[in-house]
C-alpha cells in the first residue's frame, strides 16, 4: 500500500525506472556470485600451476606403486623412471639361456641395497669371487627397491629357478622389519600392497574426493595426510593387524625365517645351494655418528607417512630402532631352528664399531662396500657345499637344474631322506 503510494507520488517514469531495477537486483546478485567463483577458480588454477613449478612432486605421501611395474605373483618390480635395466627388468647383464656350460651362476635377491651402488654389491660380489680363482662365476643382480623376503621367494620360484642357477643368495631382513612400521602395517606384505588393493574397480568403499585430490599437486602438498586417510584404510589394517604388539613384532620375524627355509628347502630341490644374508642396520651399529642420524631422520621423514600420526609426531627413529633390535632379536632366536645345513648368515652388526658408513637407517657408503662384498665372499666360501660349487666341484653341478615335466621338488642327492622329507614339506607350508 505504501509502495504504490509512493510510485503514485513519484509519477509514472520514475515507478517505472524503480520497477526496472527491482527486477534487475536478482540478475545482479547472480553476476556478483559468477564473478567471485571465477576470481576463486582462477586462484585456485594460479596456485595450482605455480605450485607444480615451485615445489617438487610431492606424490610420495601416496605410496610408490604408480612409479612400479605391477607384476603378477611378485607384486611390483622397478621403478617407471629407473634407467640402464636389462630385458627382464633388473640392474647389470642378464643371464642367458641356455645357460654356458662353462658358467657357475649365482643369482642375489634382495631390495634397494642390493639394487643401487656403482658398483653394486652383486659386482663387487662377482668381482672379489673371481679375485680368488673361481674364474667362471657369474653373479646377477635380481633386487627390486623395497623388496620384502616373501616377493623374493616369489621372483626365486617364478623367474630365478628357470635361470638354472648354482647359488641363490638372499641379501635382505632391513625391508621385512622395517615396512610394517613405515607402510603397509601386515607383516610380511610388500609395503604398498595397500595402495593397489584400494583400485576402484575392487575396492566399495573407494573415495572419488580424495582421488580428485590426489591429481591435486597443491592438495597433495597442502593435505596429504587427510588424502591418505580417504583413500587408503590404513589405520584400519594397523589395528587388524595389532601393529606395535608383541605378536605382530614375533610375526615379522616368524614370515622372515619361514621364507629363508623355504627359499632354502625350494632351491635344493631344483639342485641349487641357497644363503640368506641378514644384513646391516644402522640401529645395530655400537655408536651413530651425527651425520648418520641426520641421514636417517631424513629418509625417515619422507617415507613415514603410512605410520601413525602419534609415531610421527615422537620420537620416530627410537621407536623405529627399538622395534628393530626387538625384531633381529626375535629373528635370531627363530633361526636356530632352522633346518641343519640351511645357510644362514646374521651380519646384521658387521658395521657395529665403524665410524660414518651408513646413509640412512639401511644404506651404506659406497666406500665400504667392497669390504661388504668381501664378507659375504668369506662367509659363502666357508660352506664346503657352496665353496665346492662355486669351484665347479660340487656333484650337483653335474645334475640337470630343472626335474623332468610333471615332477615334485626333488630332494637333493647328498641329503638324507629325513630332512628330504621335512625340507619338502616347509616348502609346501605358508
Amino acid at each position: 500500500m505504501v509502495e504504490g503510494a509512493v510510485d503514485a507520488t513519484l509519477g509514472p517514469a520514475m515507478s517505472e525506472t524503480l520497477e526496472t531495477q527491482r527486477r534487475r537486483r536478482p540478475g545482479r546478485t547472480l553476476d556478483r556470485v559468477l564473478l567471485a567463483l571465477l576470481l576463486v577458480v582462477g586462484v585456485v588454477v594460479f596456485a595450482e600451476v605455480a605450485s607444480r613449478w615451485l615445489v617438487p612432486d610431492p606424490s610420495v605421501h601416496l605410496g610408490f606403486a604408480r612409479d612400479r611395474v605391477i607384476e603378477p605373483y611378485t607384486m611390483f618390480g622397478a621403478g617407471r623412471s629407473d634407467t640402464g635395466l636389462n630385458e627382464l627388468g633388473y640392474r647389470g647383464p642378464a643371464p642367458t639361456m641356455p645357460k654356458p656350460a662353462d658358467e657357475i651362476r649365482v643369482v642375489v635377491l634382495g631390495g634397494s641395497t642390493v639394487f643401487l651402488g656403482n658398483p653394486s654389491v652383486p659386482e663387487l660380489l662377482e668381482g672379489e669371487l673371481q679375485a680368488r680363482g673361481l674364474d667362471r662365476v657369474r653373479v646377477y643382480n635380481f633386487g627390486v627397491v623395497a623388496s620384502v623376503s616373501e616377493m623374493e621367494l616369489a621372483r626365486l620360484v617364478h623367474e630365478v629357478l628357470d635361470l638354472e642357477p648354482d647359488l641363490v643368495v638372499m641379501y635382505n631382513g632391513a625391508n621385512d622389519i622395517t615396512a610394517p612400521v613405515l607402510y603397509d602395517p601386515r607383516p610380511g606384505y610388500p609395503a604398498n600392497f595397500y595402495v593397489v588393493e584400494s583400485n576402484p574397480f575392487l575396492n566399495e568403499d573407494f573415495s572419488l574426493a580424495g582421488w580428485l585430490l590426489s591429481r591435486s599437486h597443491l592438495a597433495r602438498i597442502l593435505v596429504p595426510r587427510q588424502i591418505e586417510e580417504s583413500l587408503f584404510p590404513v589405520a584400519t589394517l594397523r589395528e587388524n593387524a595389532g601393529w606395535g604388539s608383541e605378536a605382530w613384532r614375533t610375526e615379522i620375524a616368524d614370515i622372515y625365517v619361514g621364507n629363508v627355509e623355504k627359499a632354502d628347502a625350494i632351491s635344493r630341490g631344483r639342485s641349487a645351494e641357497f644363503a640368506a644374508i641378514l644384513q646391516p642396520m644402522l640401529y645395530f651399529k655400537s655408536e651413530r655418528t651425527e651425520k648418520e642420524e641426520s641421514g636417517a631422520e631424513f629418509i625417515l621423514g619422507m617415507v613415514s607417512y603410512a605410520a601413525p600420526r602419534s609415531w610421527q609426531e615422537s620420537d620416530g627413529a627410537a621407536t623405529l630402532e627399538a622395534h628393530s633390535r626387538d625384531v633381529r632379536g626375535r629373528i635370531r632366536q627363530r633361526a636356530e631352528a632352522l633346518p641343519p645345513g640351511t645357510t644362514f648368515v646374521d651380519l646384521s652388526d658387521f658395521f657395529a664399531d665403524d665410524e660414518t658408513v651408513f646413509l640412512d637407517f639401511v644404506h651404506v657408503e659406497q666406500a665400504v662396500k667392497p669390504r661388504l662384498a668381501a664378507a659375504i665372499a668369506d662367509e659363502l666360501l666357508l660352506r664346503p657345499e657352496i665353496a665346492g660349487r662355486l669351484a665347479g666341484r660340487s656333484e650337483r653341478a653335474t645334475q640337470s637344474a630343472s626335474p623332468p615335466s610333471g615332477s615334485t621338488l626333488s630332494p637333493s642327492p647328498d641329503a638324507d631322506p629325513a630332512s628330504a622329507e621335512a625340507d619338502s614339506s616347509n616348502a609346501e607350508s605358508r
